[in-house]
């Protein structure tokens, strides 16, 4: 719910947490800004924005465009959910139990 509260998530770090963070705030309709050459990136695309690492100057500019342009955030909050939609506990586990049975044979 804190999360669902926000106008967007900024993951400063590449961390297997923070794709469960961006995956969450997707979900929540809240837009992610992460860190380039990330998980989030290789997962997301164009439904997430991304700054170096540690340039502040470039987190605080993708957080204003956020702030300052509606139709921007909502196109990211629009692809944010399909994006996330595609990764879920069901498709998690299809694909376990097809390495199981591909495993078996």
């Amino acid at each position: 719910m804190i999360t669902a509260s926000a106008y967007a998530v900024v993951l400063p770090f590449n961390t297997n947490e923070d794709m469960i963070a961006a995956l969450n705030a997707t979900r929540s309709g809240v837009p992610a800004i992460a860190v380039k050459n990330s998980i989030i990136n290789e997962a997301f695309g164009d439904a997430a924005l991304y700054s170096e690492t540690k340039v502040t100057k470039d987190v605080g500019e993708k957080m204003m465009r956020v702030y300052t342009d509606e139709n921007y955030r909502t196109r990211l909050i629009e692809k944010g959910k399909q994006v996330a939609g595609e990764f879920t506990s069901e498709k998690a586990t299809e694909l376990l139990w097809q390495s199981i049975i591909k495993a078996l044979e």
